[in-house]
């Protein structure tokens, strides 16, 4: 198969592995910008550790970096990792972590 198509079809190389994320923050209104704070600390930490984040505010993804070489997989360590990180932030009431998946679009079942 053409290198062109295996990208397309995101397969082999171009294949994402990751996790859902869904949190339940501790916010008093609604409003969304009071929770800018949290989110760019979440996205710095998880960019630190060779992941980024993608999805929306309640329900995200994190994945591997596919463009590096040889492509990572997310390893049971990264998600403890986020999962300490989480239990540790104030602004976590709950939170759910779902399995490790090889997917373009992962989700909870």
């Amino acid at each position: 198969m053409k290198k062109r198509l295996r990208k397309k079809l995101k397969i082999r190389e171009f294949q994402r592995t990751g996790f859902s994320v869904g949190l339940y923050l501790n916010f008093l209104t609604d409003d969304t910008k009071s929770s800018y704070p949290f989110w760019h600390k979440l996205t710095s930490f998880v960019e630190a550790n060779g992941l980024y984040v993608e999805g929306a505010i309640n329900d995200f993804s994190i994945f591997t970096n596919y463009n590096k070489i040889p492509v990572p997989s997310i390893k049971e360590s990264d998600r403890r990792l986020i999962r300490d990180w989480l239990q540790q932030q104030l602004e976590v009431k709950n939170f759910r972590i779902g399995p490790p998946t090889v997917d373009w679009h992962p989700f909870f079942h």
